[in-house]
């Protein structure tokens, strides 16, 4: 389906849905993905600091982003729309 000038799109982010960095700070989820993320930056050679420093600012990046996103029940009404 083509999106029309008025309807607009917005990336996915890592985890499933934007609920998940929504819950409280220390998050078995978040902890998880964290994990993921630092273990997939050392299969590409990332200094294990440099890794954990890096993959916390981007999970606080996804975080700040699904603070801003619209909800899935909000993009499907305005797919279907």
């Amino acid at each position: 389906m083509l999106l029309t000038d008025e309807q607009m799109d917005q990336a996915m982010l890592g985890m499933p849905s934007r609920e998940y960095y929504l819950t409280e700070t220390d998050s078995e989820y978040k902890a998880a993905y964290l994990r993921y993320m630092i273990n997939v930056a050392k299969l590409f050679d990332a200094d294990q600091a440099v890794a954990v420093h890096d993959m916390r600012e981007v999970l606080h990046f996804e975080e700040e982003l699904a603070n801003v996103s619209c909800t899935l029940m909000h993009l499907c009404h305005l797919w279907l729309s």
